[in-house]
């Protein structure tokens, strides 16, 4: 008799659990995320800097690894806008070859912003710009990242 009333309660704590997540699932709030894509031009003078790229040295690595690919070659970089990372609610990641090689400078991402605004573009927009790497040398074995963007002044 003990063994079914101990069956009996397992199940119904299963019933509990498995209920309890669907609820949850129902109920949980889903945000696809979906980033329109515009592309900019700039002057050529490839004058902003990329920050954090020591974190992301293995995708630099290989970015810088692809065919063909020198030292003033111009890249495709992708400005993301991370709306929701907890550091900073302006945060811009940057992708190269859908990679993520480092992000933009607080002050940087804030005129990036504004630049969404201007453009009349959604909060998970994310702009082309052109990329070239620094670095990965002797001298300098470190790679870094160089971005080609208008100043937000230049757009008005």
């Amino acid at each position: 008799m003990e063994w079914i009333a101990l069956i009996l309660a397992m199940a119904l704590i299963l019933a509990l659990v498995f209920f309890t997540n669907w609820i949850i699932m129902l109920f949980r709030k889903k945000t696809k995320k979906i980033y329109h894509e515009a592309q900019i031009r700039a002057g050529g003078e490839f004058d902003i800097d990329v920050v954090g790229e020591s974190h992301y040295q293995d995708n630099l690595e290989i970015v810088a690894s692809e065919s063909g690919r020198g030292r003033d070659d111009d890249l495709q970089a992708w400005v993301v806008p991370e709306p929701d990372n907890p550091h900073d609610k302006n945060a811009c990641a940057i992708y190269i070859d859908d990679l993520k090689v480092g992000y933009l400078r607080r002050q940087n991402a804030k005129e990036f912003k504004e630049l969404i605004k201007l453009l009349d573009l959604d909060k998970y927009s994310k702009i082309g710009v052109k990329a070239r790497l620094v670095g990965g040398t002797n001298s300098k074995p470190s790679f870094g990242v160089i971005l080609d963007m208008p100043a937000l002044d230049s757009l008005d």
